[in-house]
């Protein structure tokens, strides 16, 4: 085996190992680029599971008494009376629930939040720009 001055050889089995080896690495590579798709797909499946379930739960919690209720009613119409607060405030719930749905989107998605503080900036800076002029 004769070595020169760049350190190869004029060996054909080492080139061939030499050439092998780099596309090993190539693969590996190829490998580790793939992984880290598959992670990144798992982790926006999981923040939409996990989307989907809050949105859910504040449907759920601000519309269930309402349901629950005229479920019962519809069941023994008359053996159950909600008192008038209490049924205006199941009400205001499912209402609630219709206020809370931005925000809720807001505080679970990059992309909205990122508009939000846009939209947040431009609203406060009209309104120092109104307060100097008036002064």
């Amino acid at each position: 085996i004769i070595v020169t001055e760049d350190n190869t050889s004029n060996d054909p089995r080492l080139c061939r190992m030499s050439s092998m080896s780099k596309m090993c690495r190539k693969r590996m590579s190829t490998c580790s680029r793939l992984q880290s798709k598959k992670r990144s797909a798992v982790s926006v499946t999981m923040r939409t599971a996990f989307r989907t379930l809050v949105i859910v739960g504040v449907f759920f919690v601000c519309t269930g008494p309402t349901f629950i209720t005229a479920l019962v009613f519809w069941i023994s119409p008359g053996s159950v009376t909600v008192p008038t607060v209490v049924s205006r405030i199941m009400h205001w719930m499912v209402f609630l629930n219709s206020a809370l749905n931005p925000l809720v989107y807001g505080l679970m998605d990059q992309d909205i939040r990122r508009l939000y503080s846009k939209v947040l900036c431009c609203l406060f800076s009209l309104k120092r720009t109104s307060q100097t002029q008036s002064s």
